[in-house]
C-alpha cells in the first residue's frame, strides 16, 4: 500500500514539473522570436520573458480551476490576455507593440 502511495505522489510531482518546463520553454520560445522579428533589448528580453511566464502559468491555472467550463475559462482568458497586452506596451512601447501584432496577424492568415 505504501508504495503505491509512493509513486502516485511521484507520478504528481513529475506532472507539475513536466507542465512548469513547458511554460518556460513555450516562454523562452516567445522572446526568441521577438528578439528576430522586433529586435528586443536586453532588458526587454527579461521583462518580456517573465510577463510570458506568468501569463502562462496564470493560464494553466483557469484551465485547471475551470476544468469542464468553457465559458468562464473564455472569459478570464480575455481579461489576462488584456492585462498582458497592457503589460507588453509598457515593456515595448507602441512602435515595438505595432510591429509585433502585424507579426501576430500575419502568422493566424499563414494558418487560415
Amino acid at each position: 500500500m505504501k508504495k503505491i502511495i509512493v509513486v502516485l505522489f511521484l507520478m504528481v510531482i513529475s506532472v507539475s514539473t513536466y507542465s512548469q518546463k513547458r511554460f518556460e520553454t513555450e516562454a523562452k520560445a516567445t522572446v526568441e522570436t521577438m528578439k528576430t522579428v522586433i529586435s528586443i533589448t536586453s532588458e526587454e528580453e527579461v521583462a518580456i520573458y517573465n510577463l510570458e511566464l506568468k501569463s502562462n502559468l496564470k493560464r494553466g491555472e483557469i484551465r485547471k480551476n475551470n476544468a469542464g467550463n468553457q465559458s468562464q475559462i473564455r472569459t478570464e482568458m480575455k481579461v489576462l490576455d488584456k492585462e498582458k497586452r497592457q503589460d507588453m506596451m509598457k515593456i515595448l512601447g507602441k512602435s515595438k507593440m505595432a510591429e509585433w501584432s502585424n507579426y501576430l496577424k500575419e502568422q493566424r492568415k499563414k494558418k487560415e
